[in-house]
Parts: C-alpha cells; sequence; structure tokens
C-alpha cells in the first residue's frame, strides 16, 4: 500500500514484511517501483522492513544484548544486498528512496539504521538509531 503524503511527490509505502529477507526486498523494489510510475519524486519505506521486529533478546560472544531477527537479518551498509539493490531502484526508477531502516552490522555493533538514496543511486545521508536494550 502506498499513500501521498502532505509533501508533493513523496510518497510513504507500507509493507507487509515476513521472514523471508529477499521477499521483503522484491516487495520494496516493487512498491519502489510503482511510486515512481505513479510520479513520485520521494518513496519512503518503513522502519525495519526486511526484517520481522523481533522481540526476543538474544546474547552474542561479546555479552551484548542483541534484537533476535536483527542479529539474523544485518548486514553492511552500502555493500550489503539490500542497499546495493535500493541503490540500483532509486537509479533505475530515477527516485530518492528514504529506506526506512535496516539492521546494520559494523564491527560488532548493530544498529538500526535509515539510509538516503538520490536518484542517482548514491548514498546520501545514514542514520543510525541504537536501541537502549543494544546498550545493556
Amino acid at each position: 500500500m502506498a499513500s501521498r503524503c502532505a509533501a508533493e511527490g513523496s510518497v510513504t509505502i507500507q509493507l507487509k514484511v515476513s521472514s523471508n529477507k529477499m521477499d521483503n526486498l522484491m516487495n520494496a523494489i516493487k512498491k519502489i517501483e510503482e511510486a515512481a510510475k505513479a510520479g513520485a519524486n520521494i518513496a519512503i519505506l518503513p522502519e525495519s522492513w526486511n526484517t520481522p521486529y523481533g522481540t526476543g533478546v538474544l546474547q552474542d560472544m561479546d555479552c551484548k544484548y542483541i534484537i533476535e531477527y536483527f542479529s539474523k537479518y544485518a548486514e553492511e551498509i552500502p555493500k550489503g544486498m539490500c542497499s546495493n539493490q535500493i541503490s540500483i531502484a532509486a537509479k533505475e526508477n530515477e527516485i530518492f528512496v528514504v529506506a526506512g531502516s535496516i539492521p546494520e552490522k559494523c564491527g560488532h555493533n548493530i544498529y538500526n539504521t535509515t539510509t538516503v538514496w538520490n536518484q542517482d543511486g548514491q548514498l546520501v545521508a545514514k542514520y543510525r538509531k541504537v536501541n537502549i536494550h543494544v546498550m545493556i
């Protein structure tokens, strides 16, 4: 489902997220394409669009607490599969994409990271949200 926002030419996208990362990615790309075809200049994906939002907590080797699904679905940004494909979708559809957030792995840390891609497919902004339970 996509809906028009108050800002001219922007579309917020709602996605049904499953435990299949590839299905989630393909669904997001399809919605970005639909937004561009509808004349949007900016497509905005939801938080945790590529992963179920886990509520369970696990303890890793470094004794840090992490969200169950975030550790399983985390990838490097911009080198990961989702980043690469969202970059391509932004470029091919000539649309800015605010890519909601995905779990980002950076060293031993996991972040809930939002990325912004321009119409040339370049990463132009990144915001890392650290959840308090990750830092305990």
